[in-house]
């Protein structure tokens, strides 16, 4: 009875190195967490327009950065690229598709 027999639609998905995901529903936020601090770029158009934002300490290991929900819109698909600060390591490359509404 708690739910009336509906799964409720997640607010959020999470997204780990060691636990990555490829597909979201639209309307759920995305939450990215990395092993190193690190600059993230997002684009759902092929990179004719991105987002920068770096990561940040989660205090549980991980650091990480939130994706806005409106940015996450129906049949897209979200490719990430993560460069972890101080350089050194190379860039990460992750893509997520977005599901139909």
């Amino acid at each position: 009875e708690r739910y009336r027999g509906r799964r409720p639609a997640p607010a959020r998905a999470v997204f780990t190195e060691a636990a990555p995901i490829t597909r979201l529903e639209p309307g759920t936020s995305l939450l990215v967490g990395l092993r190193n601090p690190s600059r993230v770029r997002f684009s759902t158009d092929g990179w004719r327009t991105a987002a920068e934002q770096p990561t940040h300490e989660s205090g549980l290991g991980l650091n990480i950065v939130e994706i806005d929900a409106e940015r996450l819109t129906a049949g897209t698909r979200g490719e990430l690229r993560a460069q972890p600060a101080g350089g050194g390591e190379s860039e990460q490359r992750f893509t997520i598709e977005v599901g139909a509404a």
